[in-house]
């Protein structure tokens, strides 16, 4: 298993810029593509998901599952990078207007037993539109209360509130409007 420590300096500083700048992991990454023949395996295919990671976040269209279909299978025996690769599946079956697609890869990365809060928020986040734009309220809602749980763990009280509203406007177009005043309030 290799540390973090063992990948390339632009494979780590695009690490470390992803969640906040990850128009500058891409630049990162983008500077180390003529170097990849002299990386391992492993380092290519990291190198990939990180690609496909920070192309997500700067709201790149894939609509093509060949390259996510191939990290998952290979991240298969990595329960970090499995879940991230997961997601991204997700996100590009999201691109590809396949919903059931999506939401079937959502839920295999939140049935990896190693998946962290801040990546379930992300899961049931993309999840949760889905549900309601297939007129599947209910999972919406559910949906929402897990969201609701996380927010409450993490001590986000803006995200609690947002989780509360959203489960309010489920109820108020199903006409439940005891449930969304419950909400709402």
């Amino acid at each position: 298993t290799r540390t973090s420590d063992s990948y390339p300096y632009s494979m780590r500083m695009a690490v470390e810029c992803m969640e906040h700048y990850p128009d500058s992991a891409l630049i990162f990454l983008h500077n180390m593509k003529d170097s990849l023949e002299s990386l391992s395996e492993e380092s290519r295919m990291y190198y990939q998901l990180l690609t496909l990671q920070a192309e997500d976040l700067q709201y790149v269209i894939h609509t093509d599952d060949s390259l996510i279909t191939s990290l998952v299978h290979y991240y298969e025996t990595n329960e970090r990078k499995k879940v991230l690769a997961y997601y991204l599946m997700g996100k590009v079956y999201i691109n590809m207007n396949d919903a059931p697609q999506a939401l079937k890869a959502f839920q295999q990365a939140l049935d990896v037993p190693s998946i962290d809060l801040k990546m379930k928020e992300r899961v049931y986040g993309d999840m949760a539109p889905m549900f309601s734009n297939q007129g599947l309220t209910d999972n919406a809602i559910l949906t929402h209360q897990h969201l609701w749980d996380i927010y409450r763990e993490q001590g986000n009280s803006w995200g609690m509130a947002m989780a509360q509203w959203a489960i309010a406007r489920m109820f108020q177009q199903e006409a439940r409007n005891d449930s969304a005043a419950y909400y709402y309030r």
